[in-house]
């Protein structure tokens, strides 16, 4: 089996294996190097190679190829991601600014942050000759955070006039765009950046990603490429990787030849449909659908849909064929068609016969009005099923001619879960249905669909797995989930009634947090946070037909992604301002109590933090929330809580710093990420296998 070059999901930091944006780079090194050096704002959908284009201005090779020895002799570049968290207000962003210049220089940090200390750090590189420059990735999360006004960007513009200091900025969109307030957006602390914007590849450089790293690894793609770019990916290099990894496994598994191309796309469609859903559903606007429809169907007729077409065209999600405007892929042209109901013989875009059909999806169903109850047609339907049953739910009932009710679960104010049984395969399912009353709110139907998606989007073996998403003959939606025996991690903490104290033993804890990190570092890398992180939202399922034993027999699997937030999302956002607070507070980080919409991946951690103080104790550290009562984050910030070892004495000192990190009151103090807290309790733990089976 030879080693597929194409698997990589995460940031490129290697030039060999980066590919494109030449003039792009040239561009902001040539005004990194001017005098005073200038600075840049990295503007582009998701995807589309921000964070590596970044991490290439700050390669040694990459240097050294574009900027003259003596400026880069003296250039001290600095990149921070604050998809992490960003400071609580102020005197925190001072104290990490004042962080983040003096590590660049290679000097301590000041004891106390202020701004003189950050005036007088910049005066010592300027004394020595030294030009600074900030890289700083997901900018918009810092531009979003209410409780840095408009003085802070005042002082930011200062620095950047006064002192050989640049910044380059990345974000989603145009940073004036996503300000927490008009008076922010129009500081003019954005006056001092040129707009750098990261369309897809050109043709010769995505077919350059298709053609040279397989060679490398010795399995030529190139013969396939114009296949690649045209039926699959488009140049978007993230969808040309995932095409790319895709074909690869597949002629490896075969040891070369011609491909099975129907099942290359299976495979393809398998990892892209998640990001082809996030494209469709938010990224484009209402009008830019009518007008993806239309190039879809082979025909843009309307002169708004023209217009738009125009600006699409130059985004790079369609391209002009023989005159007419089409898709970036045809893969993506079948897509909206089905998204769309388009009815097959409505259906211009060719049909091919390697086409599998991509799932039924729907524009706007948070929107959808009830459909009018469906009556089962006449005759019978496929073999082993029985047709849809109209009407309320109930033993007996079947859903889309498959799932038939076996009992009520329970029921919430969400609505009710039922056990289902699969007609075709035999297997036990959980249906989710919302009640009427939630069904006829938009907002909470947009949560309802959220679950489904995130949980299909993560894909990994430490989240609950959601089969199918659809909508009952009545209007309602519903999803349907993996059947799970076992009990959540309340349940083993407090028994069944709730009024019990059974703190687990150690290992047992840390390898539960350590599978849950596990499932949310992938959650993070595709964009995704949690925010309702909670014991009863960590289920410990053992295989079916089987009884608890003390051997430990079970999966952690996270549940609930039902108030999840995909970042970069404009309809998270939405969803935060009109539903107000989200989570549960005791589980709930200081800075997602304080601004809902600025939460990051960091927020996750801490909630993280709080199940394992809760799992070693049976308390959790904060009642009500650290920041419950308080409208702005105190300065200082109130006091850690009580150690661990405090209610359980055989807490290790090492274990108990490890939880107090993870609950550090700002984003910045706590681990890089939730694998560097797994990495943390592993290593206190050597030999065990670092998660719960």
């Amino acid at each position: 089996m030879r080693k597929n070059p194409y698997l990589n999901r995460l940031p490129v930091r290697d030039p060999a294996r980066f590919y494109g944006r030449k003039r792009e780079l040239r561009r902001i090194l040539e005004g990194l190097s001017a005098d005073p050096p200038q600075s840049f704002s990295l503007v582009g959908d998701r995807r589309i190679g921000k964070s590596s284009t970044l991490h290439q201005l700050e390669h040694p090779e990459v240097l050294a190829a574009s900027v003259p020895e003596a400026v880069r002799g003296a250039l001290r570049l600095r990149y921070h991601d604050f998809q992490g968290g960003v400071p609580a207000d102020e005197p925190a962003f001072l104290a990490f600014l004042a962080g983040e210049i003096a590590d660049a220089l290679g000097i301590p940090r000041p004891p106390a942050a202020s701004r003189d200390a950050v005036v007088d750090l910049l005066r010592r590189a300027d004394r020595d000759g030294l030009r600074l420059v900030l890289m700083w990735d997901e900018f918009e999360v810092v531009t979003r955070h209410k409780a840095l006004g408009l003085d802070v960007y005042s002082f930011l513009r200062s620095l950047a006039q006064n002192h050989r200091l640049a910044y380059v900025t990345a974000s989603g969109r145009d940073l004036r765009t996503v300000c927490h307030s008009a008076q922010v957006a129009d500081s003019p602390f954005f006056n001092v950046f040129q707009t750098v914007r990261l369309r897809p590849l050109a043709r010769a450089e995505a077919t350059a990603l298709v053609a040279e790293p397989s060679a490398v690894a010795g399995l030529p793609l190139a013969s396939h490429a114009d296949w690649v770019l045209d039926e699959l990916a488009g140049t978007f290099p993230f969808f040309v990787q995932i095409a790319c990894a895709a074909l690869f496994e597949h002629l490896d598994e075969q040891d070369g030849g011609e491909p099975d191309r129907a099942a290359v796309l299976e495979r393809f469609l398998e990892e892209v449909d998640p990001h082809f859903r996030y494209v469709w559903e938010q990224r484009l606007s209402a009008e830019e659908r009518q007008a993806m429809l239309e190039a879809s169907r082979g025909r843009v007729t309307s002169s708004s849909s023209k217009r738009v077409a125009e600006r699409l065209e130059k985004e790079g999600y369609v391209a002009k064929r023989e005159g007419t405007w089409t898709p970036f892929s045809r893969c993506f042209g079948r897509f909206v068609l089905e998204a769309m109901d388009v009815p097959d013989e409505e259906q211009t875009l060719e049909a091919r016969p390697d086409a599998p059909a991509l799932g039924a999806t729907r524009m706007d169903e948070s929107r959808r009005p009830p459909s009018p109850p469906a009556f089962p047609p006449s005759g019978p339907g496929p073999a082993g099923r029985r047709q849809s049953t109209p009407g309320p739910l109930g033993r007996g009932s079947v859903l889309l001619g498959k799932y038939e009710v076996v009992d009520e679960l329970g029921e919430g104010g969400m609505g009710k879960v039922f056990l289902a049984r699969h007609l075709d395969l035999g297997r036990k399912v959980v249906v989710k249905v919302l009640s009427p009353q939630i069904a006829g709110t938009p907002d909470m139907v947009t949560r309802f669909r959220r679950e489904a998606m995130a949980a299909s989007a993560i894909g990994h073996p430490n989240v609950v797995q959601v089969h199918d998403f659809d909508w009952h003959e009545d209007g309602r939606p519903f999803l349907v989930m993996e059947y799970l025996e076992g009990e959540d991690l309340a349940q083993r903490i407090y028994g069944k009634t709730g009024t019990e104290s059974h703190p687990l033993p150690i290992p047992e804890a840390v390898d539960i947090l350590c599978a849950a990190c596990e499932a949310l570092a992938v959650a993070h890398e595709r964009h995704i946070i949690h925010r309702d992180l909670k014991p009863s939202n960590l289920f410990l399922a053992r295989p079916q037909g089987t009884t608890p034993d003390t051997a430990r027999g079970y999966v952690v699997k996270l549940l609930d992604f039902g108030i999840s937030k995909m970042l970069d999302l404009g309809g998270a956002q939405q969803l935060t301002r009109s539903s107000g607070m989200l989570g549960t507070p005791c589980y709930m980080a200081p800075e997602q109590i304080a601004d809902a919409a600025a939460t990051g991946p960091a927020a996750d951690q801490y909630a993280l933090g709080v199940v394992l103080y809760e799992a070693l104790t049976a308390k959790v550290p904060f009642e009500a929330g650290p920041a419950m009562s308080r409208p702005f984050w105190p300065n200082p910030p109130p006091p850690p809580p009580a150690p661990p070892s405090r209610f359980r004495p055989d807490v290790p000192p090492p274990l108990d710093a490890v939880v107090l990190r993870a609950l550090a009151f700002y984003p910045h103090e706590r681990f890089p990420d939730v694998r560097g807290l797994a990495q943390a309790l592993r290593a206190l733990f050597p030999g065990r296998p670092g998660h719960a089976s």
